[in-house]
């Protein structure tokens, strides 16, 4: 199986050292994404596509979000294990690449995901985009 890979977007100080200890400590790769980079889909940002010659986005998101590639279930364990050891808070937009979501750009999966999000923690049904 091909490394765990962890696609970061907009973590910052104290959370980003964490991160990235977190990541060396588990043998996964850490792809810090910036906002230009954003309109890429995440196969291209996963390196399992290529990268398409796209403006950066016209609203780029600014709060946390991470995405898991290649993660076993003891990886991902692993993972979230020593990020509570390290005292941090969850991340409270998560997502894992799937075939349905490999050709989605950053912002589209931060959309779908902070809509599920936010239909979680108010107990209404999330409308799932196609």
């Amino acid at each position: 199986m091909a490394q765990p890979m962890l696609l970061s977007f907009n973590m910052q100080g104290d959370r980003k050292v964490k991160l990235t200890m977190t990541c060396m400590k588990n043998k996964i790769r850490l792809v810090t994404v910036n906002e230009d980079d954003q309109a890429q889909t995440l196969g291209a940002l996963c390196s399992f596509m290529p990268r398409e010659d796209k403006a950066a986005p016209e609203q780029p998101f600014t709060d946390e979000m991470v995405v898991f590639a290649n993660f076993t279930n003891q990886t991902l364990n692993g993972f979230l294990q020593t990020w509570k050891q390290l005292g941090q808070k969850p991340i409270a937009l998560k997502a894992v690449v799937t075939p349905t979501n490999v050709s989605w750009t950053a912002v589209q999966l931060h959309a779908e995901i902070t809509e599920e999000h936010n239909a979680m923690h108010s107990g209404a049904n999330p409308a799932h985009g196609e």
